[in-house]
């Protein structure tokens, strides 16, 4: 998609199977939002809020998400294979089985 939506609150919002591939989804708002099966492969999201999202069996495939917050964020069945989490907060959230923690530094 390619999109900018930096900024942009998705609170509660309903995108379950939504194609975000490459937006850019800076300092966006996923309070309690529904992702599952999304696809946010190469998505921007410096910085966001994912606080109790549900983004399982989503795509994060190459996903930046440098300084985000997740906070009981659900990342069950999800690929985030080559996705970022630099200096990201990430405090009880659900990863996918037999995924370490990713390094954050």
């Amino acid at each position: 998609s390619g999109r900018d939506l930096s900024g942009r609150n998705f609170t509660r919002a309903l995108l379950d199977g939504a194609d975000l591939s490459g937006a850019i989804l800076d300092e966006a708002v996923f309070s309690e939002a529904k992702l599952r099966r999304a696809n946010l492969s190469g998505a921007s999201m410096k910085k966001a809020t994912l606080h109790r999202a549900n983004c399982a069996g989503a795509n994060l495939t190459g996903a930046d998400l440098e300084g985000a917050t997740l906070y009981r964020c659900v990342l069950r069945d999800a690929t985030i294979t080559g996705a970022s989490f630099k200096a990201a907060s990430l405090f009880k959230v659900a990863w996918p089985e037999g995924v370490e923690v990713p390094a954050r530094g």
